[in-house]
């Protein structure tokens, strides 16, 4: 073999192997694109207000409200029985309990980046979805949430002084004891959930993480830290969340497959 076949071929070679790698890397970086544009999306929406989502926010303010009257009354008949079926089911997320970590971020995000990863290794888009799709959600969910805890500033129960002591706009000088509005794990879990169900057909584990998600959220009740209405509202803002951007994956996915159809055509070879 001479010299300039020699080269030629380990140039072909070279340049084959870096096609193969330049390809997933611009398939990641769309990934990304596209979770960068559904926080956006997510965090610009009180923008593209419409009023025909009025009954629903009017829905969602007076579960909210009806849950703050009778607070107290649930909170305290949790942490006087805590034997009871309710008690004894959500203390299997309590705090002290490894399935209280499937509310928290630090464990959601790295969690999510795993399933990505093996999507993204495996050659399984369905997998990559689920990976950045939860991510998506739950960061959307968590930063969004921590501009309302500062908003509202609400005490947490366990402190015993009642269930309407607020600071309003408490940004400066915030801490964790101010931070009960609204449920912080009940909107993380419950995001990457909604985004789940939505996006793909689950069967029958769709009412199993349903039950995990409301049991890491309102064990947060029994654990002192939020009051039930923090944790209706967490749910109910985590679950439109991962709706919204599961809306926006499988319109994606319409959009591409209506490309990939449209580029499908009848080549004719003629001789000469």
């Amino acid at each position: 073999m001479n010299r300039v076949r020699k080269w030629s071929i380990i140039t072909a070679v070279a340049a084959g192997l870096g096609l193969g790698a330049e390809a997933p890397a611009q398939s990641v970086g769309r990934d990304l694109e596209s979770a960068f544009k559904d926080m956006t999306y997510v965090w610009s929406a009180p923008a593209r207000f419409r009023s025909d989502a009025l009954p629903e926010i009017a829905g969602i303010m007076a579960g909210t409200g009806t849950f703050m009257l009778i607070d107290e009354r649930i909170y305290d008949w949790l942490f006087k029985h805590p034997k009871s079926l309710p008690g004894r089911y959500l203390g299997l997320f309590g705090e002290d309990s490894p399935l209280n970590l499937i509310g928290r971020s630090f464990v959601l995000v790295p969690t999510s980046l795993a399933l990505y990863t093996a999507g993204w290794i495996f050659d399984q888009p369905a997998l990559r979805q689920a990976g950045m799709g939860c991510i998506s959600a739950n960061l959307s969910t968590t930063i969004s949430r921590n501009l309302l805890n500062r908003l509202v500033a609400r005490l947490r129960p366990r402190y015993g002084k009642g269930a309407f002591e607020f600071q309003p706009f408490l940004f400066r000088g915030s801490t964790w004891e101010m931070r009960s509005f609204p449920g912080g794990h009940a909107g993380h879990i419950m995001s990457c959930v909604s985004f789940w169900s939505n996006r793909f057909d689950l069967g029958v584990g769709e009412p199993v993480l349903y039950a995990a998600a409301l049991g890491a959220g309102w064990a947060r009740v029994l654990d002192g830290a939020h009051w039930p209405s923090d944790t209706f509202f967490g749910e109910v803002y985590g679950w439109t969340i991962g709706k919204g951007i599961a809306d926006r994956y499988l319109q994606r996915n319409e959009d591409n497959n209506a490309r990939a159809s449209a580029g499908v055509g009848v080549m004719v070879r003629i001789p000469f």
